[in-house]
């Protein structure tokens, strides 16, 4: 199945989500892999969990992938809580140490 980044999906979605778990809020909601959806991702899911953190629905926002890059561009761009970086900082893989993590520093700092 297609990852899917609309504003009007994700609304959607979510709200068939609570529903299905009897919930009227949670802590934490990410994108998933927007790896190569950057512009829908911001234009639509973004927004989308944006206007529901701001209805106090979503405690916080952030997004999961396997890559730093992508992530860093969106801690950049938008007003993200968290991100999953999956296994891209690992004892061989230091990568997303020079840039990335200090990027989330200076953000929770801020």
């Amino acid at each position: 199945m297609p990852y899917i980044y609309d504003y009007d999906t994700v609304m959607r979605v979510f709200e068939g989500s609570l529903k299905r778990l009897n919930l009227d809020h949670v802590d934490i909601l990410l994108i998933h892999d927007p790896d190569n959806h950057f512009d829908q991702a911001m234009e639509g899911a973004y927004k989308a969990l944006a206007e529901l953190r701001s209805q106090r629905v979503i405690s916080a926002i952030g997004a999961g992938m396997n890559q730093w890059e992508m992530e860093a561009r969106l801690a950049r761009e938008g007003d993200f809580d968290c991100f999953l970086l999956a296994g891209r900082y690992t004892l061989l893989d230091h990568a997303a140490l020079s840039e990335f993590l200090p990027l989330c520093q200076r953000k929770t700092s801020a």
